[in-house]
């Protein structure tokens, strides 16, 4: 085999690589959006707009620290846990007292 032929095949293997982590990936996103990969036919994903990103020293920094804590999985989940021993917290401070009801007589 010549050196252009190697080149060749090189080459028509990554594009295959290519094309097949293509796809992986159009099905992880499908997946992830809860679709069938045919719904992504045609369908075009920009990314435009990480050209047009805000500069860091127009967003004050207390923003920023706010938005990455709030939006950390594990700060959410945490949080979640809190709000659910909080209520339960609440349940059994309620249970201590009787549910007591007092109207007119009848």
């Amino acid at each position: 085999m010549t050196e252009a032929h190697i080149a060749l095949n090189q080459t028509l293997l990554s594009l295959r690589e290519a094309q097949k982590q293509r796809a992986e990936t159009r099905a992880q996103v499908a997946d992830a959006l809860g679709l069938p990969v045919d719904a992504l036919n045609n369908v075009y994903i920009s990314f435009d707009f990480l050209t047009h990103l805000p500069s860091a020293v127009d967003i004050p920094s207390e923003v920023i620290r706010r938005q990455a804590l709030l939006n950390r999985p594990d700060i959410l989940g945490a949080l979640e846990e809190y709000t659910a021993s909080q209520a339960a917290l609440q349940l059994e401070i309620a249970g201590q007292y009787p549910d007591i009801h007092l109207g007119p007589g009848g």
